[in-house]
């Protein structure tokens, strides 16, 4: 999903990209392009629908949680994306979440979804 002051968060293999490109990631790469009120829009737009579709709670946390007008607002004494992984990790193992393994179905690769600037010349070596 969209960030809300930037594109997203900046996965270490994106870095990584970056860097064999031989180019400096720079905060006006990070923060291109987002719109704060859109981004707001697109998340709440998405969690109702997977919610509805899969029957899930919306379950909101992290500093800007009070802006989105969806979901149960709880505070973490740990970073959020832990839980995402703890969830994603026992749906896959078969765990408790295992109903839930059919939502994690998609196409494409973590980068095919990217926009940064410049992003098309990182990945040029990729479409040989």
């Amino acid at each position: 999903m969209p960030g809300i002051k930037s594109i997203g968060s900046l996965d270490g293999e994106v870095a990584y990209l970056f860097n064999k490109a031989g180019i400096k990631i720079t905060k006006d790469m990070i923060y291109f392009g987002s719109n704060k009120e859109r981004a707001l829009e697109i998340i709440e737009i998405l969690s109702q629908s997977l919610s509805s579709k899969y029957g899930a709670k919306i379950i909101v946390s992290g500093p800007a949680k009070e802006e989105l007008k969806v979901g149960e607002k709880i505070d973490l004494p740990f970073k959020e994306s832990s839980v995402g992984s703890a969830m994603i990790a026992s749906s896959l193992c078969g765990g408790a979440y295992r109903d839930k393994a059919e939502m994690l179905k998609s196409s494409g690769s973590p980068i095919s979804f990217l926009k940064m600037k410049r992003w098309d010349e990182v990945i040029s070596w990729t479409k040989i």
